[in-house]
């Protein structure tokens, strides 16, 4: 009675093995993609916001061309440059452009800014 038993047992560990072993595949496999999904969005969006603040940094040195201008000069300048007065202030409203298109991706401190 007892070979009959265990033979009854492990025959039925088996079945239920061979139902459970790819169940567990499926199972792993899901949460495996999932684990990938978000390490992906999240390098996307780490990404992007590396992407953001250079987009930003190319418009503020092309913004200031001299950096090494005093003040009254800019100003001298300005008066002086029609053309110089409307590269200026394109470069600014493509500046603010940017910080309103690239909010989501930029510190709140900057937006603020």
């Amino acid at each position: 009675m007892d070979d009959a038993f265990w033979q009854s047992f492990f025959s039925f560990l088996e079945k239920i093995g061979l139902l459970l072993i790819p169940l567990f595949a499926v199972y792993l496999g899901w949460k495996l993609s999932r684990k990938s999904y978000i390490e992906q969005i999240s390098l996307d969006y780490l990404r992007q916001r590396f992407d953001a603040l250079r987009q930003i940094k190319s418009v503020v040195k092309d913004l200031w061309s001299s950096p090494n201008i005093s003040r009254q000069e800019l100003l001298e300048k300005l008066n002086a440059d029609p053309g110089y007065r409307k590269d200026l202030s394109e470069r600014l409203i493509r500046l603010f452009g940017l910080r309103n298109e690239l909010i989501p991706y930029i510190e709140p401190e900057f937006v603020n800014l």
